[in-house]
């Protein structure tokens, strides 16, 4: 039987080996270097842009209802909606919901660290933080080569009640033209 002084030191040197196994473990665990911080913007869409059409997502079980005024009709799927814009069948806007944050280590914002680190992977070309009527949303510029073949995408992703929000822009290479009905339509963006 170990007298307490005994017992009292084996303790000490067992907590005190614990505790220098878990220093030299996170000296040699690699270190994760900080990212740049994001350039931030402000929404500013031109003005006078027509959008006779009021589309109306989420609610229910698929998160917050959300709306926003469109050129045409939106052609819903669950929760997914897409919207044809001028051109091509390639220039649309689809808007997805229902992917809950915390299905991301760190919420969007680790979802968006994870990006931004693998930026060959994600096609990610640039990210700022913008301000709009979404609230503060993460737009990347991207290309993806397979959506369809050289497809350029931007692509609005904000949080809102534990939801992600995903409003994406695709379109034909070189073709800006929808820019301004695209930006139009997420400063007429509601939050039902």
């Amino acid at each position: 039987m170990l007298t307490r002084p005994r017992a009292l030191t084996s303790i000490v040197a067992v907590l005190a080996l614990a505790g220098g196994g878990v220093a030299a473990w996170q000296l040699h665990a690699p270190q994760i270097e900080p990212l740049a911080p994001l350039a931030v913007e402000t929404l500013a869409p031109a003005t006078g842009i027509e959008l006779p059409h009021r589309v109306v997502g989420g609610g229910g079980t698929g998160g917050p209802a959300f709306s926003f005024d469109s050129p045409t009709e939106a052609m819903s799927g669950g929760s997914q909606l897409t919207i044809p814009l001028a051109g091509l069948p390639a220039n649309k806007v689809v808007v997805l919901w229902g992917e809950h944050a915390s299905t991301y280590d760190g919420g969007l914002a680790g979802f968006i660290d994870s990006l931004r680190r693998d930026p060959e992977d994600s096609h990610m070309e640039r990210f700022v933080i913008e301000h709009s009527a979404l609230g503060i949303a993460y737009r990347l510029d991207l290309t993806v080569p397979t959506v369809p073949v050289g497809s350029p995408m931007t692509r609005w992703y904000v949080e809102h009640d534990g939801m992600i929000y995903t409003f994406q822009w695709v379109r034909p290479a070189g073709d800006e033209t929808s820019r301004d009905t695209v930006e139009s339509m997420i400063a007429s963006w509601r939050w039902s």
